[in-house]
């Protein structure tokens, strides 16, 4: 079962890393987190001051701890 899940993590891992394009953006933390989706969508919103629209590619990941960090192209 070890061999097993190694091998699974090994193989992901290789197919995420094969899978970026050559072209691959450079995100950033910008250093701000939100307790929800919806939030740090508002956050970037206020960020940008464009309510309604974006500018720039950004995106609100879920972390580990459950709270969203947003990012952005950089």
């Amino acid at each position: 079962m070890k061999k097993l899940v190694v091998g699974a993590v090994l193989g992901f891992g290789t197919l995420l890393a094969t899978a970026t394009p050559a072209s691959a953006v450079d995100w950033y933390y910008t250093g701000y987190w939100y307790p929800s989706a919806a939030a740090c969508e508002r956050g970037y919103q206020d960020i940008v001051d464009n309510p309604g629209g974006a500018d720039l590619p950004h995106e609100c990941r879920r972390n580990g701890v459950g709270v969203y960090e947003l990012w952005r192209v950089g």
